[in-house]
């Protein structure tokens, strides 16, 4: 099989994917070598920088030479979520895979005209929700699924992070509206939907609140001059999932001196089940009912991935890779998997202007 020939876009979080590709052949074998043959940064100095550091073939300020490309086979997205549409849109008419940031788009048009053309390019499209990829995840999933935990009951997920509670911080994208869609529901809150419906099926109605409570912030770093935020600090949502559990999700960019999640407990009938679905992604911690399993009581906690534990970009990139070689475009998270956390999402949004439940589409 030839070669993956990846293009990076957006280097300033590309550089931990492209780690994650250089990784890949130490953990797993995606039948291939994996070469880093381009990347399009915002200016030309910078993508110089990445070319140095990474040793690309092709580096350029304009992501569109690098998506016209026939050396470049797969193109990666890392931008900021304004250019996620036309840079993902553009690569798939190119006949371009894709694998994209979370969230997939700012809004749900953007996001179901994406899918509507990842399906018709017969491409494989695939989303970086790699937290499922953790191995405390997957033997969670497996527990849920065997009927092991029993009837499923409720749900309590933490995403907390801090770094936005000084008010002097200056305003950078993540922080306009217009460029992002969201503030934290759409940044932490992205990855926690699709972990909770990775584990416990769709919701089916959400309650929400969300609150911007650093209202305005300097335009720069040492500037006077303030513009209002328009994002959400906070978020809380409570859900009812389709399979009829129930649960609270917590996102925050304001936990001063705490940065830690999505921390996760899922209560069954039979046991239970707990983990960070980041920092100690091999960690499970699970509560059997002694007449479930007799001779075990409280809780124990379980590492679960092996003496050589896979990161997880890693296993989520080399999924995707995987995916390509096989031609597999329903392979998950793909870009269905993106719509319908961005339906989610869009749903808590209007749960929080209107005071009501909101039914998911």
């Amino acid at each position: 099989m030839k070669p993956y020939r990846i293009g990076i876009v957006g280097y300033s979080f590309g550089r931990i994917h492209a780690e994650a590709y250089r990784q890949i052949p130490f953990y797993l074998d995606v039948g291939a070598p994996i070469e880093l043959v381009g990347v399009a940064t915002s200016r030309p100095e910078t993508a110089r920088q990445a070319q140095a550091e990474a040793g690309f073939a092709l580096a350029t300020a304009d992501w569109r030479e690098l998506v016209a490309s026939p050396d470049v086979d797969i193109i990666h997205v890392c931008t900021p979520d304004d250019l996620h549409h036309p840079i993902a849109a553009a690569a798939l008419a190119a006949g371009k895979h894709v694998y994209c940031e979370k969230p997939l788009a700012r809004t749900v048009a953007e996001a179901e005209d994406l899918y509507d053309r990842a399906r018709a390019s017969g491409r494989v499209a695939q989303i970086a929700f790699q937290m499922r990829f953790g191995s405390a995840v997957q033997a969670a999933r497996r527990l849920i699924r065997d009927g092991t935990l029993g009837e499923i009951t409720s749900f309590r997920l933490t995403f907390l992070h801090s770094g936005y509670e000084d008010p002097e911080r200056p305003l950078t994208w993540r922080l306009d509206s217009a460029r992002t869609g969201g503030g934290v529901l759409y940044d932490l809150g992205s990855h926690a939907v699709d972990l909770l419906t990775f584990l416990l099926g769709r919701p089916r109605r959400v309650m929400g609140l969300t609150r911007t409570f650093i209202k305005e912030r300097p335009v720069a770093t040492g500037s006077d001059r303030k513009a209002p935020v328009k994002v959400d600090d906070v978020a809380l949502v409570t859900m009812e999932m389709e399979a009829g559990c129930v649960g609270v999700m917590e996102a925050t960019r304001l936990a001063t001196g705490v940065r830690r999640g999505p921390d996760l407990t899922i209560y069954g009938t039979r046991g239970s089940v707990a983990f960070n679905g980041f920092t100690n992604h091999n960690e499970l911690n699970l509560y059997l009912k002694q007449e479930k399993v007799p001779g075990l009581s409280g809780w124990e906690t379980i590492n679960t991935g092996g003496r050589n534990p896979v990161p997880l970009s890693v296993a989520a990139q080399a999924a995707f890779l995987t995916a390509v070689r096989d031609g597999r475009t329903d392979a998950e998270p793909n870009f269905a998997t993106g719509l319908q956390v961005q339906r989610v999402l869009a749903a808590v949004q209007e749960s929080a202007r209107t005071g009501q439940w909101v039914s998911v589409d």
